[in-house]
């Protein structure tokens, strides 16, 4: 808590993953709760934080380019760079001038009261330089604290239920910045969710470095499925979405809970990266792309209308034109709901920056273009198959000055609607009259 007068203005910088944003929330409500105004980025500030992703060089780049542009609006502002870039090369950002505060994963829980210290510390319209404090968050094993965020007047919020990463993806650096899969205990993700609840949010998205490893390491064992069905079973939460997932860990029970119980969202992101089995086995993924079509068709046939959404990465080493077509083709049969592409960018301490057969950057943004083409057509498909139906929407506000609204259905589908305003947080039924870019555009249903 500052012991002055005045009354500090900080600025948060979110990149990168649902891990970060929740992060980002718990950090900017103990900055509240210290007595500092919240401010946008853009907005000059005395306090900027940098909640970086290192998934991509050009995260990195963007990470880099946020801190230089935090300082040309205030140059007497206090940088601090934090998540997983400085988790894995902190002396990045520490070279960077006018940067003060640098630390991995591992500094959020310490982050507003370092900051409060270094403010308490500065000479009178001076800045003091150099205070680095590196590590990766495998330092740390403990989880969030159990003092539940206020969701700011949200109707989605996310939660977090486990952070870090057991396996090891060639061409990922995220585990060396977040450490191995540890899981919080169920009551203190379950009082958090009730906290959100309490104070109006009605959707909650469970999220987690590697979300399928929930309640391994918990005595006794746990699972995603028993998480999700108890975070359900909160009153007042009419929806419950599972971020990403990877493929191997979803089960029988997570897929028979999504399909019995009505609150669990029939939405499912499972990251392909590859269907060319050679090229899978160069990034060190577990499966087979025969494996991953079983999967989506027994999703499929239990939940017919769910919403499938992807990651596909281009261009990594080895990737021949042949390989890329074995994606291709695989992604068009499987009707995507949506499709999200990403071009390989080597990543320090990662085993596939070390790869031969380097996929020239040329033909890689061929590629992206391509599937992003493809995903684009996917999405636009799928959104078809509601012209004239009537779809559940969650209200999220207004959208643009004509009256319209929009909101999310539960397979992930975006929808913009006019008529009678309905209430932030409200479920409300759309009848669907267009498709523009994927969207789904309508009018709220008169209640009869």
């Amino acid at each position: 808590m500052l012991q002055d007068q005045k009354r500090y203005r900080v600025a948060l910088y979110t990149m990168g993953c649902k891990t970060n944003q929740y992060d980002s929330g718990r950090v900017a409500a103990e900055f509240a709760s210290a007595g500092f105004q919240l401010v946008p980025f853009h907005e000059p500030a005395d306090v900027y934080v940098i909640n970086t992703c290192t998934v991509t060089a050009e995260a990195d780049r963007e990470a880099r380019s946020a801190a230089r542009r935090a300082l040309a609006r205030s140059p007497e502002a206090l940088v601090v760079a934090t998540g997983c870039y400085p988790g894995v090369d902190a002396g990045a950002f520490a070279a960077l001038p006018g940067v003060q505060l640098v630390g991995g994963n591992d500094l959020k829980p310490q982050l507003v009261a370092r900051v409060c210290a270094l403010l308490a510390s500065r000479e009178p319209g001076g800045r003091r330089n150099g205070a680095v404090e590196a590590g990766a968050a495998a330092a740390s094993t403990s989880s969030s604290p159990a003092r539940p965020v206020s969701p700011n007047g949200r109707t989605r919020q996310v939660v977090k239920v486990e952070e870090g990463c057991n396996y090891r993806c060639a061409y990922c650096v995220v585990p060396y910045a977040r450490g191995k899969a540890r899981s919080r205990p169920l009551a203190e993700i379950l009082a958090e969710v009730r906290q959100h609840a309490e104070e109006g949010c009605r959707e909650v998205v469970l999220t987690g470095t590697c979300i399928g490893s929930f309640g391994h390491d918990l005595s006794p064992q746990s699972s995603l499925a028993e998480c999700a069905a108890a975070v359900a079973a909160v009153p007042g939460i009419a929806r419950v979405r599972i971020s990403s997932i990877e493929p191997w860990q979803v089960t029988d029970a997570l897929v028979a809970l999504v399909a019995e119980n009505p609150v669990l969202c029939p939405h499912f992101h499972l990251p392909l990266q590859s269907a060319d089995d050679s090229v899978r086995r160069r990034m060190r993924r577990p499966g087979t792309s025969a494996r991953f079509a079983d999967l989506v068709a027994g999703i499929r046939a239990r939940l017919p209308e769910a919403g499938i959404t992807t990651d596909v990465i281009v261009g990594f080493p080895g990737e021949s034109d042949a390989a890329f077509a074995a994606t291709r083709d695989f992604c068009q049969q499987m009707a995507f709901s949506r499709l999200h592409v990403f071009r390989y960018s080597p990543r320090p301490f990662t085993p596939a920056a070390e790869l031969p057969d380097q996929v020239p950057k040329a033909v890689a943004e061929a590629r992206s273009r391509e599937l992003i083409r493809l995903g684009n057509e996917q999405s636009e498909a799928f959104a078809r198959r509601w012209l004239g139906r009537v779809v559940s929407v969650l209200v999220e506000g207004p959208h643009g000055s004509q009256g319209w609204q929009e909101g999310l259905t539960g397979n992930y589908v975006r929808v913009r609607f006019t008529g009678t305003p309905a209430a932030r947080g409200t479920l409300v039924n759309v009848a669907v009259e267009g498709v523009e870019a994927g969207c789904l555009l309508g009018k709220v249903q008169a209640d009869d």
